[in-house]
């Protein structure tokens, strides 16, 4: 089709659509009808689409997550931007954690300390916050009744299927019932989902937070098999497998495997890399000793062992590859800066800007137009610095 017989709509979407969030919120104010098109669900997700390629650098943004901090572009930084909440959406004596993100919405859990006399009873949680800091909407969910931390697992993810995003809690210990939350919905409902062979064991715990990737929650399990009498209990042997949760179905899936067998000295974390599940696997006696980085391939379901960090950066996290030159990859550790790693060269160069003073926890954003039904009418707040 000649260009002159191209509608001019689909000229300004083709356009429109390879710029970042942030100009596309500064465009809105050009004409009611950029912004009626910017607001568009359709133009939404074929902006977000284009972002979740897997070759695609478009909208990578670096999300502190501690001091809600966003980096505008992962690969030319020019602004880092403090925000915080509106006043009385997080109390003083309330603590803030992350429970995941995808799509360039993240989910958060506010908990507070249960007293009775001065005497500390547990952790209760407050409420859930889900945001989006790129367009600074957020919506405030209240918990079931009683809800506490201690003992439940969470999640957060997309359901794809029904155009949904969920948070999932279930027990520590067991995996028939969960609470499922949906944002669709706006309401909360117990699921009973069987688990397979090898989760259904009571003996299996559930290790940590779920990581998303592909449709589904990945959780990483692990046992300790009773030892002999004779024996003593150093000798037991702890195993560990991968759960997968389906969000569409919300049924338990087959278990993945480790990529290699694991030893009584190994550590297991694993994490979520560019859309894929990573596992590292390091040595509990010492921590400063390498470790591998393996990811899991969604279409062969197999594992590929892509980075092996020396020891001195045995202790940070993987938090990006890089899209753009050479192999490398973005890392992150407590209350330090985060670095880009180059292993050929072994080269190592710091993240800038940075949050100052430090704070950990930094994440990959995808920065995206994504909208959050029911959202509260005031804004996450910038603070001018």
């Amino acid at each position: 089709m000649a260009l002159h017989q191209i509608p001019i709509q689909d000229l300004i979407i083709d356009i429109l659509v390879w710029l970042p969030v942030t100009s596309l919120l500064r465009f809105k104010s050009v004409c009611k009808e950029w912004c009626n098109l910017i607001n568009d669900p359709r133009f939404i997700q074929l902006h977000l689409h284009k972002s979740l390629k897997p070759n695609s650098r478009h909208n990578r943004a670096l999300f502190y997550t501690r001091s809600l901090c966003i980096v505008d572009d992962l690969y030319h930084p020019l602004k880092l931007t403090k925000l915080r909440w509106p006043n009385h959406t997080v109390k003083p004596s309330e603590h803030l954690y992350c429970v995941g993100s995808c799509n360039g919405l993240f989910c958060f859990l506010v908990t507070h300390s249960k007293r009775s006399r001065n005497v500390r009873q547990g952790i209760e949680v407050s409420c859930f916050l889900i945001c989006n800091p790129s367009t600074r909407t957020f919506k405030s969910i209240l918990p079931q009744k009683n809800t506490t931390r201690c003992g439940n697992v969470l999640g957060f993810g997309y359901d794809s299927q029904h155009n949904d995003y969920k948070i999932v809690s279930t027990s520590s210990r067991v995996y028939g019932d969960l609470r499922i939350y949906s944002l669709k919905a706006d309401s909360w409902r117990c699921v009973t989902a069987s688990a397979n062979s090898s989760a259904s064991k009571e003996n299996w715990t559930l290790q940590q937070d779920a990581k998303f990737a592909n449709n589904l929650l990945y959780y990483l399990v692990s046992t300790v098999e009773s030892p002999p009498s004779n024996k003593r209990s150093r000798d037991n042997k702890q195993e560990y497998r991968v759960a997968r949760f389906d969000l569409s179905s919300e049924k338990w899936m087959d278990d993945l495997s480790l990529p290699v067998q694991v030893k009584s000295t190994n550590t297991v974390k694993f994490g979520v890399l560019d859309g894929r599940v990573y596992m590292r696997l390091g040595n509990c006696t010492n921590p400063y000793l390498s470790s591998d980085i393996w990811i899991h391939g969604v279409e062969d379901d197999s594992w590929s062992k892509i980075f092996h960090l020396p020891e001195e950066l045995c202790l940070h996290s993987p938090i990006a590859l890089s899209k753009v030159g050479p192999p490398r990859l973005l890392l992150g550790r407590l209350c330090e800066d985060a670095i880009w790693y180059d292993p050929q060269a072994d080269n190592r160069v710091p993240f800038q800007p940075k949050p100052s003073p430090h704070f950990y926890e930094p994440q990959l954003c995808i920065a995206s137009l994504v909208q959050i039904p029911g959202c509260s009418l005031a804004k996450m707040q910038q603070i001018d610095e």
